[in-house]
């Protein structure tokens, strides 16, 4: 070969190894994860997600594959409102404390109830309170409250009865996934290993932060999401979590919710909508008297399982969406961390 045709061979390779970097640096394969999220280009043990013949998978399809393979069906529970005809459980719980007006005692009382899992309560409270607000807060309590208490609620059904003054009873009647004494079982074993959990993990002395990471790596090493559906009801508990080590996104949030109010961190579970569909629940958790968003169940999905680690809303949003009026504002800038 002459010397020509060793340069032109020569050019022909700087030119595809100009190509090759910038390639590079368009997909984000070696950008930080701001600029991966801005692309949605996720990776599996430091590969790029393929579409199905062959090419660099787009934006869209990358997307579309995460709302599968993330999310799953959010438990909500039948209700119906009932006559006075209708027979209610014949040895509610009772509350004792008359509720007035105020929803967010409602939620408060409706909560605490539901944590020695009853097939009944009944309560007093304000004429104006109605079933639907009543529907909606057991609601919030299926979706918030059941990892933690093993509580899988299935149905609940309330009458409303007016007595004097503006007051009214409510009664109420709630029907589980499972039969009472097992989901009493679930509860009893979410209680043990938590504890067996936070043995293994020695959070005593940590900073806030220290204790999130540990719970954030701990979840990450030792759940996985269900390879495919039906899932079970229990993977929308911390008892999948914990126990089966086997859970949705609902599942892994819980269990960090858990994890981060028995370590003494402030903690909240969200729960909203990943964009083009699908519900979705992660966690809000507050460092140094900020709030940060966490999702657990993605970072499992991550090569660095720090995608969303300690962010913010707006990075959040470029994913999901979720009623912001529910729920703390979060920093402007993620977390610093090491």
């Amino acid at each position: 070969m002459n010397n020509i045709g060793k340069k032109v061979i020569s050019v022909v390779v700087a030119i595809v190894i100009l190509l090759m970097l910038c390639a590079g640096i368009h997909f984000g394969v070696t950008g930080t994860t701001e600029a991966r999220i801005n692309k949605i280009t996720h990776k599996h043990d430091g590969e790029n997600y393929y579409n199905g013949i062959g090419g660099r998978a787009s934006v869209e399809e990358e997307l579309d594959y995460m709302i599968l393979k993330y999310t799953g069906n959010l438990p909500d529970p039948d209700r119906g409102i009932v006559d006075s005809d209708t027979e209610m459980d014949p040895n509610p719980s009772e509350v004792d404390e008359d509720i007035g007006e105020d929803l967010d005692k409602l939620k408060q009382v409706l909560a605490d109830e539901l944590k020695s899992v009853p097939t009944g309560i009944v309560f007093h409270a304000s004429d104006k309170i109605t079933e639907q607000q009543v529907f909606d807060i057991l609601s919030e309590n299926a979706a918030y409250a059941n990892g933690y208490d093993g509580i899988l609620l299935k149905s609940f059904r309330c009458r409303k009865t007016a007595i004097e003054d503006g007051n009214a009873e409510f009664q109420l009647q709630i029907n589980y996934q499972r039969n009472v004494e097992e989901v009493k079982q679930i509860k009893a074993k979410v209680v043990k290993e938590t504890d067996a959990v936070m043995d293994k993990l020695k959070l005593d002395g940590m900073s806030d932060y220290e204790k999130v990471k540990a719970i954030n790596t701990y979840l990450c090493d030792t759940v996985e999401y269900p390879a495919q559906e039906p899932y079970s009801d229990v993977s929308h508990t911390a008892y999948g979590s914990f126990v089966e080590h086997s859970a949705v996104c609902d599942g892994y949030a819980r269990a960090a919710d858990i994890l981060c109010e028995e370590a003494g961190v402030n903690c909240q579970i969200v729960i909203g909508e990943v964009r083009n569909g699908g519900g979705h629940a992660w966690n809000l958790v507050q460092l140094d008297g900020q709030w940060y968003q966490w999702d657990v169940c993605w970072n499992d999905g991550g090569s660095s399982r720090r995608e969303y680690f300690l962010v913010t809303d707006a990075f959040m949003e470029k994913s999901r969406t979720w009623d912001k009026t529910e729920f703390p504002k979060s920093a402007t800038h993620s977390y610093s961390y090491n």
